[in-house]
């Protein structure tokens, strides 16, 4: 895996050093968690989907990443951008597909071409179907949904941008935006 931190970011234990963070989805299950650590540097971009409103510290910008001229504003004011937007799982993309793929594929698509600085961005192993071995990033992608489709087609986005991508597994813990 590749630092996407410059020596000149890093603190002594690795720390966050002057950088302006954008977290789209920040106030989403793993987005709420993710945005403690962060928030003396980031600004959280989220369309409150599943709350009212937004009660973290933080600085606060409602919008929804599909609306792309409300994003390349704060896409200009950030070295990073930690992208958590996403419509996840089968079931809301199977309910919301045209949702989905604005949001899963073509705002990607839209952070990707208009952002030059380092991203972070979250995908799903479903983009490996179903499989009794374990898989790395080697391992044949074998979408079986709509979702895992959207997911596969953002990280192509990606293959020539200063980012990380990390597949992960179905989360499942406390959070403030529990999901139920």
């Amino acid at each position: 895996m590749k630092n996407i931190l410059s020596k000149g970011q890093m603190g002594k234990r690795g720390g966050i050093k002057d950088m302006r963070i954008l977290i789209t989805g920040g106030a989403g299950y793993l987005g709420s968690y993710v945005t403690q650590p962060l928030k003396e540097h980031c600004m959280v971009y989220d369309n409150l989907l599943y709350s009212d409103e937004y009660l973290e510290p933080v600085k606060f910008v409602y919008g929804d990443v599909t609306n792309h001229s409300l994003l390349k504003k704060y896409l200009d004011q950030v070295d990073c951008v930690t992208w958590l937007a996403a419509i996840v799982g089968d079931a809301a993309c199977n309910i919301h597909p045209r949702k989905a793929i604005t949001t899963n594929v073509e705002a990607v698509k839209f952070l990707a071409e208009n952002f030059n600085g380092k991203i972070v961005c979250t995908s799903s192993c479903l983009a490996y179907g179903k499989s009794t071995e374990i898989v790395n990033e080697e391992f044949p992608l074998n979408p079986q949904s709509l979702y895992a489709e959207t997911r596969i087609k953002s990280e192509q986005y990606f293959k020539n941008k200063n980012a990380i991508i990390l597949r992960l597994g179905t989360l499942h813990n406390i959070s403030k935006r529990m999901r139920f």
